[in-house]
């Protein structure tokens, strides 16, 4: 996923994007939570769909697994 435009359109999306950036990080759902600040329970919630993080969280999930997030704001 090395500069790749990726639309996180629905909270499965951003959860399965979440799991495969983590999963190539070689990195547990534990030692995430743990970087990141949140509980195990809210890592697995947002890799099965289940909630949407908050934009500063999403960015600190990115960050953690060094990855860039970046906001595109499009007027259609």
């Amino acid at each position: 996923m090395n500069n790749s435009e990726i639309q996180l359109s629905s909270p499965k999306r951003v959860g399965d994007i979440c799991r495969i950036i983590r999963v190539r990080s070689n990195r547990s759902q534990e030692s995430l939570a743990l970087d990141v600040g949140v509980a195990v329970s809210t890592i697995e919630r947002i890799e099965n769909g289940k909630v949407i993080p908050k934009f500063s969280s999403l960015l600190n999930i990115f960050n953690s697994l060094d990855y860039d997030l970046i906001l595109r704001i499009k007027n259609e």
